[in-house]
């Protein structure tokens, strides 16, 4: 098994929480610590 830092927008944290969103930047936060040249998704456009 591999991990291969990002995020793709679901929609899942839509209606979260203060709590909810308090553990989504502690995970962003590890996430920066593991690859902190990570700026963003890489999105290709396909028409």
């Amino acid at each position: 098994m591999a991990l291969a830092p990002g995020m793709v927008d679901t929609g899942a944290f839509t209606d979260s929480t203060p709590e909810e969103f308090a553990k989504l930047g502690s995970m962003l936060q590890r996430l920066a610590a593991y690859a902190p040249k990570f700026q963003g998704s890489h999105s290709r456009r396909v028409d």
